[in-house]
């Protein structure tokens, strides 16, 4: 398995995956924040292939100075996004994905990486489980208008 970073050549190989990971996200609106990211020197994205150059899967991350809930220390390597094509799931490349993000994480003075899911997402916490994260907290966000 190779990674590689995001360049205009793999760019659209990325947002589509992005979409299929938050399908309630038009493509416009997620290309511009992918863009906008990649402008950011607080982020990280990493596609995995495979031998045959077919892209895997990704992993986008950032790297968080404000408090992350559950962490002793600052900054935090923060998984914002991590996602594998259904076909090559359970196969080690999301395993492989978050070894790539703790080299990052570490170069940029990181002791700790943290990531979310949605509490109705049992896949996902699950997932994390088993590549040795640990629940920090769950919290239940509200909004109100303003009148």
């Amino acid at each position: 398995m190779n990674f590689c970073e995001i360049s205009e050549d793999n760019f659209n190989e990325w947002l589509s995956m992005g979409v299929a990971l938050w399908p309630r996200h038009k493509r416009k609106g997620l290309e511009k924040v992918f863009r906008a990211e990649l402008k950011s020197h607080k982020h990280k994205h990493f596609l995995a292939q495979n031998e045959s150059g077919e892209y895997l899967g990704f992993i986008n991350l950032a790297l968080r100075s404000d408090y992350v809930q559950g962490s002793s220390s600052s900054p935090v390597g923060y998984v914002e996004g991590i996602y594998v094509k259904p076909k090559y799931r359970k196969q080690g490349v999301a395993k492989e994905l978050i070894k790539q993000a703790e080299k990052w994480a570490k170069k940029q003075g990181c002791k700790e990486l943290g990531s979310d899911t949605e509490l109705s997402n049992i896949d996902s916490q699950k997932f994390h489980k088993n590549l040795g994260f640990k629940k920090a907290d769950v919290i239940v966000h509200y909004i109100r208008k303003i009148k």
